[in-house]
């Protein structure tokens, strides 16, 4: 009778995590669009990630239900300022149009959990006589670890 092999533990497989706030304001003429992570309570994280992996190809995305959107800015250096993409996606009730920023920083090393934290995001969209009251959206995140491409989409709401 043959032994059983023995049996490990799997090891988690990374992960991507992420909340953004999105915020919409008002202003003379319209509305404006803010989206933002503290590192706190809103982040864009990958977890498991092991040390020495690739990780390539970080985007992050807020989907508007408003067309040709521009000014998109950012002020923090490592991410693009978000710029429509030709996507679109949909509810079931309204079209989305894709507006993505790519980081463009030194990815971090992963902590000693196995945890990188992306430099905190902050897009904002100048006043606009386009963006409605409420106005509806969607965040998503992407990012491929060791050739695997992790995806991370948020629930559709007004703000």
């Amino acid at each position: 009778m043959a032994a059983a092999a023995p049996t490990f533990a799997a090891s988690p497989q990374p992960e991507l995590q992420r909340n953004y706030l999105v915020t919409r304001s008002s202003c003379t003429g319209g509305n404006q669009l803010r989206v933002t992570t503290d590192n706190v309570n809103t982040f864009f994280r990958i977890i498991n990630v092991r040390p020495n992996s690739t990780v390539t190809g970080i985007t992050a995305s807020v989907l508007v239900s408003v067309n040709n959107l521009t000014g998109w800015t950012s002020s923090n250096a490592a991410w693009s300022a978000p710029t429509r993409t030709g996507e679109t996606f949909s509810d079931g009730t309204r079209t989305y149009y894709r507006y993505r920023s790519n980081y463009v920083g030194t990815v971090p090393a992963p902590d000693a959990n196995g945890t990188i934290t992306l430099p905190r995001i902050d897009f904002s969209l100048p006043c606009s006589s386009a963006v409605p009251s409420p106005v509806w959206v969607n965040g998503r995140g992407e990012a491929t670890v060791n050739g695997t491409t992790l995806s991370n989409i948020g629930g559709y709401r007004s703000v």
